[in-house]
């Protein structure tokens, strides 16, 4: 077998899972892109078994694998979607695109050169055409969370379409964070300052927040900061009743997968809702 290159694949695995935890985004990844020394191409590495599936199979670098398909790029640019279909098999089931995202919940975003933005379902076939549509142009569209996709329109606003690629809720926002336990995180900008609230998939404010650090919703739990840069954590669905008051004994909170993580001194630990340590920093 040949050698992969260490050093790479583990910057690589780093990388991804911080990418990964910022999108708050749960997908099973089966594979990864490794570069192997001797010729500089790139095979695919299944986790479960670390074993190599393709040896220098790609001159470029492929994408992870997410339900069972990756996406590879031609030496022109162009990408492809591919399945794999056995041990050392694989097949290609759509492209070429101009731009191409990975799936989650069974679509992607595409593009091809000089055509409007689309999105396919995992057999490759199209599910949507996003022509201008009600005075709203697509500049962007991210990828598919809880049924609901974050697009901004060429006026630069941010809003959400369906999985039917219809507008669900109107450009309107100048942030918008991917949906979470059926909700998301949203900002206008009203005179110089950022209005920040939470929404549900109707576009409903559910609450405004006022803090001067507000983290990603997880498990309808929120860390916070004061402007004494204190955190604590709050229950966003439960009129930001707060789980846990704002103290300078926590230096950060993250909270991660339902999990609240504290750090003193740079060095990291674990909470429960009501504040109480489960793990020493």
């Amino acid at each position: 077998m040949k050698k992969i290159n260490l050093m790479i694949l583990l910057l690589f695995v780093a990388s991804f899972f911080a990418s990964c935890s910022k999108t708050g985004s749960a997908v099973e990844i089966t594979h990864i892109p490794v570069k192997l020394k001797e010729d500089g191409n790139w095979s695919l590495l299944e986790l479960k078994t670390g074993k190599l599936m393709f040896e220098g199979e790609f001159k470029n670098k492929p994408s992870v694998v997410v339900e069972g398909i990756f996406i590879s790029e031609n030496d022109k640019g162009k990408k492809f979607y591919n399945r794999i279909e056995g041990e050392k098999n694989y097949k290609q089931i759509a492209g070429p695109f101009y731009t191409a995202q990975p799936f989650t919940e069974g679509i992607a975003i595409v593009c091809k050169e000089d055509d409007y933005v689309s999105a396919i379902n995992t057999k490759g076939e199209e599910l949507f055409k996003l022509k201008p549509e009600n005075g709203v142009n697509f500049e962007y569209v991210g990828q598919c969370h809880e049924g609901m996709i974050v697009f901004r329109a060429k006026n630069g606003y941010l809003g959400y379409l369906d999985k039917e690629g219809k507008v669900a809720i109107k450009p309107q926002y100048d942030y918008a964070e991917d949906f979470k336990g059926g909700l998301a995180r949203v900002s206008k900008n009203v005179k110089n300052k950022d209005n920040i609230q939470v929404i549900d998939k109707d576009g409903k404010e559910i609450t405004k927040l006022d803090y001067a650090l507000s983290g990603n919703i997880d498990g309808g739990l929120m860390a916070y900061s004061n402007t004494k840069n204190e955190f604590g954590v709050i229950n966003v669905e439960k009129d930001k009743e707060k789980l846990i008051t704002a103290s300078s004994k926590y230096e950060q909170i993250i909270i991660r997968n339902g999990d609240i993580y504290y750090s003193v001194d740079e060095e990291w630990g674990m909470l429960d809702a009501k504040g109480e340590i489960k793990i020493r920093s």
